[in-house]
C-alpha cells in the first residue's frame, strides 16, 4: 500500500496539520514523535483524524496498541465480504428501511409520512401531499403530537429534529416555538439533505431515564453476523450515553460530551466506561448515578429481538443494529451495514465472528 495514494484517495492531507497540533496540545509530545505515529497509523489504513480520536497519535503508545485497533478501511472490507453491495439501500435508506421492517413484523417507529423538496410526499395512510398548505396542515393537526424529523439517509444523528406540537405550534427540546411553515422552511433551505422521514418520538424504559436524568433517547449499538447455518451471532454491544447537553446520544469522537459503554453481552450489564484519550466519568454527569453495573431493562428480549431481525434481512451478514430500549419493550431505530470499529477489547471478536462465518 501506497501511503501518498491512500491520501490522495482519502482527501485526508488537509486534515493533517490540525491533527498534529491536537495532539501535541493533549500529549504534550514532540512533532517528531507525533509524526512518526501518524505515518506508522497511515501505513496500518487509519486516516489522520481516525488516528488521533483512536489514541493512536500518542507518543507514549506502544506499537502493540496498533494491533489492539481496527481501522474503519479494514472493517469495510470484512463488511463487503459479508453484505451484498445491491442490499445497501434496504439499510441506508430510512423510508424503504422502515416500511420493509413493518412488512416483516419488526418493531420499528411508528412512520408517519415522508417528506421531499422536489416529488410529492406521503402519508402512512397512502395520501400523496402534493402543496406547501397541505403540509402545513398536516404538521398542525393531522400528525400525532410527538415527532421526529430525520434525514432520509442522514448519519450520526446530523439533521434530526425533534418537536411537540402545542397550541398548534411546534415546540423542540429547548422549548423554542416554530410554526409549521418555519419547520418546513428549514427543510427547503437544507443544503445535505433532500428527503425526510417523519415518524413517532420513543420514549426511554423509566429506569433508563432515571438513570440519565434527560428524557433524550438512548440506543444500543448490537452487532450481529449471520452464519452459514442461519445461526446469529452477537459479538459485540455498546450502550450510547448521552452526557452532556445533546439531544441525539451519538458519540461523534466525544465532541458532544456523550458516552460510549460496553456491555456484558451475558448479563446485559454495564461495565466500566471506555475512551482511548481521556478518563471517562463514572458516574452520569447529569444524575451523578453510577453507570457502571446499570442492569439494561428487557435484555433478553432485546438479543431476541435482534437476532430475529437480522435473519429478515440475510443476505446481509452483519450489521450494527441501533435499538431503543423502551417502557413496552426493544425497538430498532436503524441497521449500519458500515458500522463503525468497535473500541479494542472488543473489535476482535467481531472480526473473528466475521472470519467464522466466512469459513463456513
Amino acid at each position: 500500500m501506497e501511503v501518498k495514494g491512500l491520501l490522495r484517495r482519502a482527501g485526508a492531507i488537509a486534515e493533517i496539520p490540525g491533527v498534529v497540533l491536537q495532539a501535541k496540545r493533549m500529549y504534550h509530545g514532540t512533532t517528531l514523535g507525533i509524526l512518526v505515529k501518524l505515518y506508522k497509523s497511515i501505513t496500518r489504513r487509519y486516516l489522520p483524524e481516525e488516528a488521533f480520536y483512536r489514541g493512536l497519535l500518542n507518543p507514549t503508545v506502544p506499537d502493540s496498541e496498533f494491533d489492539r485497533n481496527c481501522s474503519r478501511s479494514d472493517m469495510a472490507k470484512l463488511q463487503r465480504s459479508r453484505n451484498p453491495l445491491a442490499w445497501e439501500y434496504l439499510l441506508a435508506d430510512k423510508s424503504i428501511f422502515y416500511r420493509y421492517c413493518e412488512l416483516a413484523g419488526i418493531p420499528v417507529p411508528s412512520l408517519y409520512a415522508l417528506w421531499s423538496k422536489h416529488t410529492p410526499g406521503w402519508t402512512c395512510n397512502g395520501r400523496l401531499l402534493t402543496r406547501r398548505d397541505q403540509w402545513v396542515t398536516f404538521l398542525e393537526r393531522d400528525c400525532p403530537p410527538d415527532i421526529v424529523i430525520k434525514p432520509n439517509r442522514g448519519v450520526y444523528g446530523n439533521g434530526i429534529q425533534f418537536f411537540q406540537r402545542h397550541d398548534g405550534r411546534l415546540l423542540d427540546p429547548a422549548g423554542r416555538a416554530f410554526s409549521a411553515g418555519e419547520v418546513l422552511d428549514s427543510l427547503v433551505s437544507d443544503r445535505e439533505f433532500d428527503v425526510f422521514v417523519i415518524q413517532a418520538r420513543l420514549r426511554n424504559h423509566p429506569l433508563m431515564e432515571r438513570l440519565h436524568g434527560t428524557d433524550a433517547l438512548h440506543t444500543l449499538r448490537i452487532v450481529t453476523v449471520l452464519q452459514a447455518d442461519g445461526g446469529c451471532v452477537i459479538p459485540y454491544v455498546k450502550y450510547k450515553v448521552i452526557g452532556g447537553d445533546a439531544y441525539v446520544d451519538n458519540f461523534r469522537h466525544g465532541h458532544l460530551g456523550n458516552i460510549s459503554m460496553e456491555i456484558d453481552i451475558d448479563t446485559g450489564t454495564l461495565r466500566e466506561p471506555y475512551s482511548q484519550r481521556v478518563e471517562p466519568p463514572r458516574v452520569h454527569p447529569k444524575s451523578g448515578r453510577a453507570l457502571a453495573g446499570f442492569q439494561i431493562p428487557f435484555w433478553e428480549e432485546t438479543l431476541a429481538t435482534v437476532k430475529d431481525c437480522a435473519r429478515k434481512f440475510s443476505p446481509i451478514g452483519t450489521v450494527g443494529w441501533d435499538v431503543a430500549v423502551t417502557p413496552t419493550g426493544p425497538v430498532i431505530i436503524e441497521g449500519n451495514i458500515w458500522y463503525d470499529p468497535p473500541s479494542p477489547s472488543d473489535v476482535r471478536p467481531v472480526i473473528s465472528a466475521i472470519h467464522l462465518a466466512d469459513a463456513c
